[in-house]
């Protein structure tokens, strides 16, 4: 592999945890990142991202008050009426 190559590249999201899950051992770093052959690449890679990052489902239903989701079951949506009526229409 040849890290000559890499012209830009972006941090996406970092974590720490504890080596062993145990709090009195040594603190480990994760990093995602992604890296490109150019600096334009790299532009048009965050912009589809923006792009993404806005049209989210997930985003939208809650901003129309369609449905919520609750750590009592983080992968299940609560409908509210209206979620509800137009969940039962598709």
């Amino acid at each position: 592999m040849d890290t000559g190559k890499v012209k830009s590249m972006k941090c996406t999201k970092h974590s720490s945890s504890y080596w062993l899950a145990k709090k009195e051992n040594d603190d480990l770093q994760r990093i995602y990142g992604v890296s490109f052959p150019s600096e334009k690449e790299m532009k048009e890679w965050t912009k589809i991202q923006e792009e993404i990052a806005r049209r989210d489902h997930r985003k939208i239903g809650m901003d129309q008050k369609l449905f919520e989701f609750n750590e009592v079951a983080a992968g299940s949506p609560f409908f509210f009426p209206n979620g509800t009526i137009l969940y039962n229409k598709l």
